[in-house]
């Protein structure tokens, strides 16, 4: 992403991992229980901050609920100010139900992503 997006600046992950690393703490993390955390693929750095994941298979039941349920914290923390999904069509519904479950729909967007990326995003 690098600033090539419209409307504002972004991180890969890679770029995320070595934000972190320089500042020695996570910044852009989620928390998970314990002393885990989870990065997300993208970060958009407009105001306000949106962590973006690109779900192209299928996470077991458990540990996608559990990510879904630190999102919910980190948005209602004030970490992001939301967090959108782009999902393969295969993977679209088993997330719906993950966040019908964890009743994270508030601060979660997810939608279809069908090939490449939405048209609100461009490519390096």
């Amino acid at each position: 992403m690098g600033g090539d997006r419209e409307g504002g600046d972004g991180l890969s992950e890679r770029e995320i991992f070595a934000r972190e690393r320089a500042e020695g703490r996570r910044v852009f993390s989620a928390a998970l229980t314990g002393p885990r955390f989870h990065r997300p693929d993208l970060i958009c750095l407009d105001d306000p901050i949106e962590a973006i994941e690109v779900e192209l298979t299928t996470k077991a039941t458990r540990r996608l609920d559990e990510i879904l349920r630190a999102w919910r914290r980190a948005v209602g923390g004030g970490q992001f100010g939301r967090v959108r999904y782009l999902c393969a069509p295969k993977v679209l519904l088993p997330v719906k139900r993950s966040m019908a479950r964890t009743v994270t729909d508030a601060v979660i967007e997810v939608e279809a992503l069908e090939t490449g990326l939405p048209a609100t995003m461009s490519r390096r």
